[in-house]
């Protein structure tokens, strides 16, 4: 009986990680690949195209790196083609000023958790 109990124990396991997994998807507002990083009048800024849902102004960010969150920030800036905009959406370039700004690198995710 104790194999039984194990398998079981493994899939409460398994789907309790799905289910976390499908509650952080819903409350997603928006994903971004960080494409570049440049300074502009000594602020950093960070080129990205949003691959899901939007960012909007003043919103708080997750900078994820290999699947771990190595910080937080927020939106202080949001700029396609060197216009200030209020928002951005999927599939949009932009260029994103953050505070604090830690230390991003081309390649990181930067997610808005609702």
């Amino acid at each position: 009986y104790a194999i039984i109990y194990e398998l079981l124990e493994e899939l409460e396991e398994v789907a309790l990680l799905l289910q976390e997994k499908e509650q952080q998807e819903k409350s997603l507002k928006g994903e971004a690949k960080i494409l570049a990083t440049f300074t502009i009048e000594g602020e950093k800024v960070f080129g990205s195209k949003l691959s899901k849902g939007k960012f909007q102004l003043g919103d708080m960010l997750e900078i994820h790196r290999n699947d771990t969150i190595i910080g937080k920030s927020k939106i202080v800036s949001l700029k396609i083609r060197a216009k200030k905009v209020e928002e951005v959406k999927k599939e949009q370039e932009c260029g994103i000023i953050l505070s604090p700004a830690l230390d991003i690198r081309v390649g990181d995710v930067v997610k808005c958790i609702l």
